[in-house]
C-alpha cells in the first residue's frame, strides 16, 4: 500500500473516532436529560464519574451537573471549589446555557455560605444570560433566589418584586412547585412589611398548591392570624404544626410565648439550647423571655431581658437600614456599563474595519470596472471584425444554398417520378406473383363445380380427378411452398406476417388470401368448410384493424 493512501486511511479513522462521543459524555448527556424529572437518578449517574480524571469541557460539565444534582436533591453545600471549575471554564465560553447555570449555582452556594453580596453578583449575571435565552424555568428559579438574597438583607419590598417575577415565570410554564414556593416567599415578605391580610392571602394560595402540609406555610398563616388578633385560628394552626411534628421557628415560639407566657419558659429554654439564634431571632426571643418573667413576677429578670431586647432591636434596625447588597448591585451595574463600553468599542472597531474594507472594495471595484471597459472595447472590435467575416461567409453560404435548393428540387422531381415507376412495377410484380396461382384457382373452381354438377355415371372419373388434385395440393406441402414464394417475392412482407399475433389456422388462411385464393378454394386446400374460412378471414381482419400498425394496415389492404 502507498504511504499516502495509508496516511489518508489513518486520518479518516481518526476523524471518525473523534466524531463519536466518549462514554463519559454519554453519561453526562443522560444525567442532564434526567435532571428535571428524576434528579435522584441524575445524581447517582454523575457521582459514579471520577471528576479528577477529566479535563476541559467534560470536567467543567461534570462539576456543574454534580453541583446541580446535589442542589436539586436538597444537599446543601457551602464549599464552592467544585462549582468554581465550571465557572472558570464557562465564563470564557460561548456556551451561554451552561454559563448561566454555573453562575446560578455559584450564587446559590455563596448564599448558603452567607456571602450574600457575592451571591447576588453571580445570580444577577445568571439572570442577564437567562433573560437573553428566554429560559423561563431558570428565570423562575433565579428570580426567586434573588428574592431570597434580598430578603436575607431585609430588603423585603425588593425581595417581593423579584418573587413576583418568579411567580409570573412559574405561571407561564405552569410549574406548581415553583408557584407554591413563590406564593410562600411573597407571603413571608408581606408579613415582614406588616401587610398581614395580603400575606395571609398568598399563604392560603401556597397551601392550596401544596400536596402535603408545609411547615413554612403553616407558620406564616399562624403569624398573620396572630397579628390580626385571630387567636382561635392561630391556636388551631399552632396545634397543626405540633401535630405534624414540625419544629416551630423562633418567631412562632416567641409569639406563642407572648400569648401564653406562663407556659413558655421551658419551651424557650429548650429551643435556645437546641438552636443557634441569630440576630434576627434574638430580639423576638428576648421579648418572649421578658413577658414570661413578668407573668411570673420576676421584674428584675424581665428588665434585664428588655434591655437586651432593646440592644438587639437597635442592632437589627441598623442592619435593616444599611443595605449590605448595595455594593454588589453597584458592582453588577458597573460590570454592565463596562460590557456596554466594550461592546461600543468593539462596534467602533468593527465600523472602522468595515469602512476600510468598503474603501478597498470600492477601489478594487473601480479598477475592475475600468478593466471591464477596456476588455469590452477590445471585444467590441473583435466582434465587429468577426461579424464582417461571418457576413461574407453567410453570403457565400446563401449562394451555395440557393444553388443546392435548385439541385434538390430537380432531384425531388426525379425521385417522385422513380417512386411512381416503382409503385407501378410493384403492382405489376404483385399481379405476376398472383398469376402464378391462377391455375390453382381454376383447377379448384372446376373441381368444386364438377363435385356439384357431374352425373352419377362419371363418379369414377370425378374420384380420379379428386384424388390427383388432392395429392397434388397436399396441405402442408402446398402451404410451405406458398410461404417460400412469398419470402422470395417480398421478405419484409413475410416478416410482417410472422410478427402478427395469429394462431396456425389464421396464419395459413392469411397466406392463402395474400396469394389471391378464394375462400372456397382455401376451404378445399385446408380441408375446412367454407363457413369456417369466412369466419377465420373475419377474425384476421379484426386483429389487423385492432393492431393499427403500418404492417397490419398494409396486409389488410392486400387482402
Amino acid at each position: 500500500m502507498q504511504p499516502k493512501a495509508l496516511l489518508l486511511i489513518i486520518l479518516i479513522a481518526a476523524l471518525m473516532a473523534g466524531c463519536r462521543k466518549s462514554p463519559v459524555n454519554e453519561q453526562l448527556d443522560r444525567a442532564e436529560a434526567l435532571m428535571e424529572q428524576r434528579p435522584d437518578s441524575a445524581l447517582a449517574i454523575v457521582e459514579k464519574i471520577d471528576g479528577k480524571t477529566l479535563r476541559g469541557e467534560t470536567q467543567a460539565r461534570h462539576a456543574l451537573l454534580l453541583t446541580q444534582a446535589r442542589h436539586r436533591n436538597v444537599i446543601h453545600e457551602s464549599d464552592d471549589s467544585l462549582i468554581s471549575i465550571a465557572v472558570k471554564y464557562y465564563e470564557n465560553s460561548d456556551d451561554s446555557h451552561h454559563k448561566m447555570l454555573s453562575y446560578q449555582y455559584m450564587g446559590a452556594i455563596k448564599f448558603q455560605a452567607g456571602f450574600d453580596d457575592d451571591a447576588l453578583l453571580y445570580v444577577l449575571k445568571s439572570y442577564d444570560i437567562a433573560a437573553n435565552l428566554t429560559d423561563t424555568l431558570n428565570l423562575s428559579r433565579i428570580t426567586s433566589l434573588i428574592g431570597r438574597i434580598q430578603r436575607n438583607a431585609f430588603n423585603y419590598q425588593t425581595s417581593t418584586d423579584w418573587e413576583m417575577k418568579s411567580l409570573a415565570f412559574a405561571k407561564t410554564i405552569d410549574n406548581k412547585q415553583w408557584m407554591m414556593a413563590s406564593y410562600t416567599n411573597i407571603a413571608e415578605n408581606l408579613f415582614n412589611l406588616q401587610r398581614f391580610n395580603e400575606s395571609l392571602a398568598y399563604a392560603d394560595s401556597a397551601a392550596m398548591l401544596s400536596p402535603t402540609p408545609d411547615k413554612d406555610i403553616l407558620e406564616i398563616q399562624y403569624l398573620n392570624n396572630n397579628f390580626l388578633n385571630r387567636f382561635s385560628q392561630s391556636d388551631e394552626i399552632y396545634s397543626e404544626i405540633i401535630r405534624h411534628g414540625f419544629q416551630p421557628s423562633t418567631m412562632v415560639i416567641a409569639s406563642q410565648a407572648q400569648r401564653h407566657p406562663e407556659y413558655a419558659l421551658e419551651i424557650l429554654d429548650n429551643y435556645v439550647q437546641e438552636n443557634n439564634i441569630d440576630i434576627t431571632d434574638e430580639a423576638d426571643i428576648q421579648m418572649a423571655y421578658a413577658l414570661t418573667y413578668l407573668s411570673q413576677g420576676d421584674n428584675q429578670k424581665a428588665l434585664q431581658t428588655l434591655r437586651q431586647h432593646i440592644i438587639s432591636s437597635n442592632e437589627l434596625y441598623y442592619l435593616m437600614g444599611n443595605n449590605p447588597l448595595e455594593k454588589a448591585q453597584q458592582e453588577h451595574s458597573r460590570q454592565i456599563l463596562e460590557q456596554e463600553k466594550e461592546r461600543k468599542k468593539e462596534s467602533q472597531r468593527f465600523s472602522i474595519a468595515l469602512c476600510v474594507i468598503i474603501g478597498l472594495l470600492t477601489a478594487v471595484s473601480l479598477l475592475y470596472i475600468k478593466y471591464l471597459r477596456n476588455r469590452h472595447r477590445t471585444e467590441q472590435l473583435e466582434w465587429e471584425h468577426n461579424m464582417y467575416v461571418m457576413q461574407n461567409e453567410y453570403l457565400s453560404i446563401k449562394a451555395n444554398l440557393e444553388h443546392s435548393e435548385s439541385k434538390i428540387s430537380e432531384n425531388l422531381s426525379q425521385i417522385n417520378a422513380l417512386t411512381a415507376q416503382v409503385e407501378d412495377l410493384r403492382k405489376l410484380s404483385y399481379q405476376a406473383f398472383i398469376n402464378q396461382f391462377s391455375w390453382v384457382e381454376r383447377v379448384g373452381a372446376r373441381y368444386l363445380k364438377s363435385s356439384d354438377t357431374m352425373k352419377a355415371d362419371k363418379k369414377e372419373f370425378n374420384k380420379l380427378i379428386s384424388k390427383e388434385l388432392t395429392s397434388m395440393l397436399s396441405k402442408n406441402q402446398f402451404i410451405n411452398q406458398l410461404t417460400e414464394l412469398i419470402t422470395q417475392y417480398d421478405n419484409k412482407l413475410m416478416i410482417a406476417i410472422d410478427s402478427l399475433p395469429l394462431i396456425d389456422s389464421e396464419r395459413e388462411t392469411l397466406i392463402c388470401l395474400i396469394c389471391g385464393l378464394s375462400p372456397a378454394v382455401i376451404a378445399v386446400l385446408l380441408e375446412k368448410s367454407t363457413r369456417a374460412i369466412y369466419n377465420l378471414k373475419a377474425r384476421i381482419k379484426e386483429k389487423l384493424s385492432a393492431l393499427q400498425t403500418p404492417a397490419s394496415g398494409h396486409i389488410l389492404e392486400i387482402i
